[in-house]
């Protein structure tokens, strides 16, 4: 299939997904394409299986917050920012919800 506007204009919404109850701030894809990862406004890590459309696991981070998730080199881990208490970059393992390591930032400047 080509991308062009008449297929653009034809495609509609095949699943809709209503676990978040706030917007979805960052969403990445791993480099096999089978896993997506998103993070959202409420706080929120979610997993999605591409084959299925299906939700695999959810993962909150109230304490911390979440912003900018990405998958590190496997679909287990993921790299976020936090948007709560510091300006820290976390590594996050998704097998077992637990942060493997802090990256620190500098204090927001601007």
């Amino acid at each position: 299939m080509k991308i062009n506007d008449q297929n653009v204009a034809s495609m509609v919404a095949a699943k809709t997904f209503t676990e978040n109850m706030d917007k979805i701030n960052h969403m990445d894809y791993t480099a096999d394409g089978q896993t997506l990862i998103t993070s959202a406004h409420d706080d929120s890590i979610t997993v999605y299986d591409c084959n299925t459309g299906t939700k695999s696991r959810s993962v909150n981070s109230k304490k911390y917050g979440v912003d900018l998730i990405h998958f590190a080199h496997a679909s287990k881990d993921a790299v976020h920012s936090s948007t709560k208490v510091d300006n820290t970059i976390r590594y996050l393992s998704l097998h077992d919800n637990k942060y493997i390591r802090y990256f620190w930032a500098t204090p927001k400047k601007w």
